[in-house]
């Protein structure tokens, strides 16, 4: 089964500034951005390197100086620039993706009359609601909805949905609304649970100019084992179900029960359910990753059967007296895949230079090192089987973990890849990693000799800014500061000047 990501592919622009420079915090202080101090084992011909962090283990309590919300539960990487959500401030803080310098604050407005309002923040008519979820569509689109308690009936013996937005300009943060996606009564009536809604993703155009849009989210604590899945087609402003019509109503389901095996056991998601759809050419959604408080990411189709991961690989019977095929989950990996805390979710696939790999969350704040994630590298066609060439690459990022505290309650773990050309033409990764309330870091994952088009050598970022001299200050490849340099290789800045130099 070939499951093909459309990944962004862009040749950022060359940042000016210095990777020990301070950088401008929301609130006007400085903060100095550090490294991961580890130092990662090349996995066959690829090299895993940090560019910069900003977390709890590197910068103690300057940490909420840079990112002062304990509710910006996620964040998007668009272009060249990382957006993390200020849910109660109904606002969007804007990082530069290669050298994590602050780029300002984009407030959100919407107006339904389609005028521009500019509301106090997270107050007032025309305030957007609580952003805590953030993800981006196939065509450049940050979309949003805020966080639901229920999605089927409301308290009244109403109907209520998911209210769905995306900013239409990213200069003046106007947002327009997509539409309500419902779940209807007929829906409710089938002794389907209501349940809420934390994150959901999207594929296709959420303007449905270009494309058709699906939207998909799993449900919540009290949700049991719902997935939810909406779509709208392009040109279109109706926004109905898209699973089979299975209840025999007549129309498409909106909500569908999803097998979710651990062991071969079902078991329920709790709260914060990540719901991540596979990327194709052609938007369909059809496979999509389940990343629970009670379960490890595993993948599944729109039938609700169990794909691989999690872990597991899927093992096909078929009963002798029916004839029907049973789909089965068993375990088929070394321990090293086991996630070491099922209740933190997020998993993101991305391929480079024709390799797969995975990325998922391993720890939050209950378990040591709080904060980091695995990096496996799967099968030619995505399998997560040991047979088919799937291993772990990098089983701890940071190994040193980003922080344990608690975000209240928001279990989510943004996880970003972003393909980037080199300057010798071979592919590169960016990956960034939100681990809410506790830190954010880009690492850039390539074969030895990939050149970074932003101009970045191990930590220290090779850019001229000007001919300004200075006292000369001294940094080894890793961006560590030499007091009394060696004969050797050495990252050199006079003022803002930064240039390699051999020292005899």
């Amino acid at each position: 089964m070939k499951k093909s990501l459309l990944l962004a592919s862009a040749l950022l622009c060359a940042a000016s500034s210095f990777a020990q420079d301070m950088t401008i915090a929301p609130d006007g202080e400085d903060v100095k951005r550090n490294f991961d101090p580890a130092q990662y084992e090349k996995f066959g011909e690829f090299e895993l390197r940090n560019r910069w962090m900003i977390s709890r283990n590197t910068d103690g309590e300057d940490f909420l100086k840079y990112l002062p919300d304990n509710n910006m539960a996620c964040s998007v990487v668009l272009d060249t620039t990382i957006y993390v959500a200020r849910p109660n401030n109904g606002s969007l803080l804007k990082f530069g993706l290669a050298s994590g310098r602050y780029l300002g604050e984009l407030i959100l407005s919407y107006a339904e009359d389609g005028s521009l309002v500019n509301p106090d923040r997270a107050t007032g008519s025309s305030a957007i609601p609580h952003i805590y979820n953030l993800t981006k569509d196939n065509f450049g689109h940050i979309v949003f909805h805020g966080y639901r308690a229920t999605v089927g009936l409301s308290d009244d013996g109403t109907d209520s949905g998911l209210a769905l937005y995306y900013i239409s300009d990213l200069e003046t943060g106007a947002c327009i609304k997509a539409g309500d996606l419902m779940v209807t009564l007929d829906e409710y009536a089938n002794n389907y649970l209501k349940g809420r809604i934390d994150f959901s993703s999207i594929v296709g155009d959420v303007t449905r100019e270009k494309a058709h849009a699906i939207v998909m989210a799993g449900g919540g604590a009290n949700a049991g084992l719902q997935i939810y899945r909406w779509k709208c087609e392009q040109g279109s402003d109706v926004w109905n179900g898209d699973f089979a019509d299975k209840d025999g109503a007549g129309n498409p389901d909106v909500i569908m029960l999803a097998p979710v095996a651990t062991d071969g056991n079902v078991t329920q998601w709790q709260g914060a359910t990540v719901c991540t759809m596979v990327q194709d050419e052609e938007f369909s959604g059809s496979l999509f990753y389940i990343d629970g408080m009670s379960n490890q990411p595993a993948l599944y189709d729109t039938n609700g059967n169990f794909v691989e991961g999690g872990t597991h690989t899927a093992t096909t019977t078929t009963d002798e007296e029916t004839g029907e095929q049973v789909v089965t989950a068993t375990r088929n990996f070394p321990a090293d895949w086991y996630v070491t805390e099922v209740a933190v979710n997020g998993v993101c696939e991305f391929t480079i230079e024709g390799t797969n790999f995975v990325c998922y969350a391993n720890t939050q704040h209950g378990k040591s090192p709080g904060g980091d994630v695995k990096i496996a590298k799967l099968g030619d066609n995505f399998e997560w089987t040991a047979d088919a060439g799937a291993e772990m690459a990098w089983a701890s990022v940071p190994s040193g973990g980003m922080g344990m505290v608690s975000d209240t309650g928001r279990r989510v773990y943004n996880i970003s890849a972003t393909v980037v050309e080199g300057l010798d033409g071979s592919e590169g990764v960016y990956l960034m990693l939100n681990r809410n309330y506790n830190g954010i870091a880009l690492y850039t994952i390539a074969k030895e000799g990939w050149q970074d088009p932003n101009g970045q050598v191990d930590g220290i970022e090779d850019i001229v800014a000007d001919e300004v001299e200075g006292a000369a200050k001294y940094y080894n490849l890793q961006g560590v500061e030499i007091a009394n340099p060696e004969n050797g290789l050495y990252i050199v800045k006079r003022g803002n000047k930064v240039a390699k130099e051999l020292v005899k």
